[in-house]
């Protein structure tokens, strides 16, 4: 049961990556890393030398899912506006930019991918993978992109742990 400790932990740890509250630059590396590493602890299952370094790759491919910019998908959504194409990222072409949940959907899987990649050798990853790349979209459905990014990590958390339960 203490493995839900999660959910507050991954809110706070994407809030802090965010906007507002990094006291050390909004979405700077060590924000990013650190949510990187937290999300990658809630896999491990064991502490050995293996589980530690699919941890790491994990780690690493939830920070790289992370670098592309976010484009954009948020303010449209959030601000109830069209998409402005000034402020689009490379990703972001044709319905991915025309239609902001498009590219939320894709923005999301562009973020989950590699994590679930690891996936090959752990199925925790699988499961952060899949968990990430439906909160994103989803998140948004908060209103605000406060509350967004508190509920974008508590749903990798939760989604994460609900799919390592029923697996």
């Amino acid at each position: 049961m203490i493995e839900w400790i999660w959910i507050p932990v991954l809110a706070a740890a994407d809030r802090f990556r965010g906007r507002g509250m990094s006291f050390i630059g909004r979405n700077s590396l060590v924000a990013r890393a650190t949510y990187s590493v937290l999300a990658a602890a809630m896999t491990l299952q064991s502490y050995d030398t293996h589980a530690l370094f699919i941890a790491a790759l994990t780690a690493g491919a939830f920070f790289a899912g992370m670098l592309p910019g976010w484009g954009e998908v948020i303010g449209p959504i959030i601000g109830r506006r069209p998409a402005l194409p000034r402020y689009a990222e490379w990703w972001q072409i044709g319905p991915l930019l025309t239609y902001p949940w498009v590219g939320a959907v894709a923005r999301g899987l562009m973020w989950g991918a590699p994590v679930a990649a690891v996936g090959v050798l752990n199925p925790q990853s699988l499961y952060l993978g899949i968990a990430t790349a439906l909160a994103f979209p989803l998140s948004l459905l908060a209103g605000s992109w406060a509350r967004a990014e508190w509920a974008r990590g508590a749903l990798i958390a939760g989604g994460y742990l609900l799919l390592e339960a029923i697996a």
